[in-house]
């Protein structure tokens, strides 16, 4: 059972007086997700997390586990779980076929955590979104191509990179959904609208406000504040996600006289992940019972940018689907004819990485080294009883 809380525009920086709570009925004890509309509004300076917002999240995802024991498998996705089954573009591993159709499947093998809950923006997006008063969708093609439920509200040709994390952690009983929150993970991964959509907008006057020190503190003093009122609630497993390679995005790159990456933007956004490595040791050392492992998504990405052939990918500074220079100046658009080679592209559209992409980084995470998960991945932080 996978809860996600995606946000329309997942900032970090939150103002209370904007923020707007919907809780639907709830579902039917269905295939589908238990959604959450949410929606959070950006302001131009962050301002206090919302603790009571936090605890409303937290209390319907109880309501949530507890259901689930109701019925005896509880399904991860909006439909079937896709993609072509080889592994494209990642580190090799064997998948059986889905029971409810077949593709990309889950891993043999016992579900190694209760649950798994999700806070983040569009780059680890289910489909929540669709229930969202947002401009920003992705729930008609060519997004979802190679999703065998079609397009579902990814931001990607197929899987996100919790989709293949979630895939390896293994398929949910009732009872093992029933034991709470404590041995739950709970992923989260945010910053990236509070740089691309604020500090970065040429209209915003974040920037003459804030230098990057000061903003990436400012981001980082909210972000630990929002996750201490999860750990008073009961959460004690966390994964935390870094920023990427944010200025070799396609977006950025079409903004560059020679099209090249802008290490600007990425000196930009250093502070931040060093922010939040530091506020996980700091989380480790002082909270009794509290384990965070930190993803470096920026790591990641050089890697594969950097040695793009190793890992199949052929096209490193262009989206398979958009519009203008690099593809990035307009994000895919409905039924737009994308690339034919999307296992040979790093980003699917303006922001997003592809599925192969998603695959390789999900799966980095969930086994691999201190090189790009700290202190421990994935794997051994779910085995932690």
């Amino acid at each position: 059972y996978k809860q996600t809380f995606p946000y329309p525009s997942p900032f970090i920086s939150l103002h209370k007086q904007q923020s707007r709570l919907f809780p639907p009925p709830f579902p039917p004890l269905s295939h589908q997700p238990f959604l959450l509309p949410l929606s959070l509004q950006p302001c131009v300076s962050p301002i206090m997390a919302l603790t009571k917002l936090t605890t409303k999240l937290l209390f319907v995802a109880i309501l949530g586990l507890l259901a689930f024991t109701q019925v005896g498998h509880a399904q991860f996705f909006n439909g079937t779980v896709g993609g072509d089954g080889d592994g494209e573009g990642g580190d090799g591993g064997d998948y059986g076929e889905v029971a409810a159709g077949g593709g990309r499947g889950a891993p043999t093998k016992e579900a190694l955590v209760p649950a798994m809950f999700i806070f983040g923006d569009s780059l680890i997006d289910n489909g929540n979104n669709n229930n969202l008063a947002s401009l920003a969708k992705a729930n008609y093609l060519p997004y979802g191509i190679d999703f065998n439920g079609g397009p579902t509200g990814r931001f990607s040709n197929g899987y996100t990179m919790v989709d293949e994390i979630d895939q390896l952690t293994g398929k949910l009983g009732a009872v093992e959904t029933a034991q709470g929150i404590g041995r739950s993970i709970f992923f989260v991964g945010m910053g990236s609208n509070d740089y691309l959509n604020n500090y970065l907008m040429p209209n915003y006057p974040t920037r003459g406000q804030y230098n990057g020190q000061q903003y990436a503190d400012l981001l980082v003093h909210q972000y630990t504040r929002q996750l201490n009122t999860l750990y008073n609630l009961g959460a004690r497993k966390f994964v935390i996600a870094g920023l990427g390679v944010m200025g070799c995005i396609p977006s950025i790159l079409a903004q560059s006289p020679a099209g090249l990456c802008s290490e600007e933007v990425n000196k930009l956004v250093t502070p931040f992940n060093q922010n939040v490595k530091a506020m996980i040791n700091n989380f480790n050392a002082n909270l009794p019972g509290a384990r965070f492992t930190y993803i470096d998504i920026a790591k990641m990405f050089r890697e594969v940018l950097t040695n793009s052939e190793r890992y199949g990918f052929s096209v490193v500074n262009r989206g398979c689907c958009g519009i203008g220079r690099n593809a990035g100046q307009i994000t895919c658009l409905p039924f737009q004819t994308p690339c034919n080679e999307r296992g040979q592209y790093v980003f699917w559209d303006a922001f997003h990485p592809t599925e192969a992409v998603n695959v390789l980084m999900g799966r980095k995470a969930f086994n691999g080294d201190t090189t790009y998960v700290y202190p421990i991945n994935i794997e051994q932080l779910a085995r932690i009883g």
